[in-house]
């Protein structure tokens, strides 16, 4: 069996500090709501509310804007809705 060595690479301990840092979730101001928080306000489907919400969006009626949100382990983006 061969043995192999590697050389310490001068930049592995900045690469391993930039990857390990994790994303943090935003602070959603107060009135935003994902859309499955109005599906549910709403007691209709997260399809329908989808489709009442990019046509409420379309014709000005409500404003969107996406925040990461804390999802189980996992910081997403997600859009959220606000009346105008």
């Amino acid at each position: 069996m061969k043995r192999t060595t590697t050389k310490s690479d001068p930049d592995l301990a900045r690469w391993c500090a930039a990857l390990a840092t994790s994303a943090t979730a935003d602070e959603v101001p107060p009135g935003w709501l994902r859309m499955d928080e109005v599906a549910k306000l709403l007691g209709k489907s997260e399809s329908h509310t989808f489709k009442l919400l990019a046509a409420a969006a379309r014709e000005g009626r409500c404003e969107t804007a996406s925040y990461r949100v804390q999802r189980g382990s996992r910081v997403l983006p997600h859009k959220h809705y606000r009346l105008k």
